[in-house]
C-alpha cells in the first residue's frame, strides 16, 4: 500500500509542472483582449459546476489507471502465490466498482443538470 502511496504522489508531482504552465499561456490574454474577446474565466454556476466535476472525473480516471495497473503486477508477479492472486482479483473489482459508481453519478448529474438548464442532449 506505500507503494502505491508512493507511485500517487509520484504520478501527482510529475503533472504538477505542466497544470502550473498551462495557466500562462505567454500573451494569449493580450491577444484576446487586442482582439475584443472577453476572458474572465467561467462566471455562471454550470460552468463552474462542469469545471469542477471535470477535474473530479479526471482524477478518478488516473486513480482507476494506477489502481488497474498496480493490480496487474501484483497478478503478475503472484508466482503462483494465491493470496497474490485474490488479492489482485479484489483491487480489480473493487476498482471496475469503483469506476462505475463514479461514472453513473456523473452521468445522473449531467442528466439532472441540462434537464435543470432546460436541454436533454448529453
Amino acid at each position: 500500500m506505500r507503494r502505491f502511496v508512493f507511485l500517487f504522489i509520484f504520478l501527482a508531482t510529475l503533472s504538477a509542472p505542466s497544470l502550473a504552465t498551462a495557466v500562462a499561456l505567454g500573451g494569449l490574454d493580450d491577444t484576446a483582449g487586442a482582439a475584443g474577446i472577453k476572458n474572465s474565466g467561467p462566471s455562471d454556476l454550470y460552468s463552474l459546476t462542469g469545471n469542477t466535476l471535470r477535474s473530479i472525473i479526471s482524477l478518478v480516471g488516473v486513480l482507476f489507471f494506477c489502481l488497474m495497473l498496480y493490480a496487474g503486477f501484483l497478478w503478475t508477479t503472484a508466482a503462483g502465490d494465491e493470496k497474490k492472486v485474490e488479492k489482485a482479483k479484489a483491487i480489480l473489482v473493487a476498482a471496475i466498482i469503483g469506476l462505475l459508481i463514479v461514472a453513473s453519478a456523473y452521468m445522473i448529474t449531467m442528466f439532472a443538470g441540462n434537464t435543470l438548464k432546460g436541454t436533454t442532449t448529453l
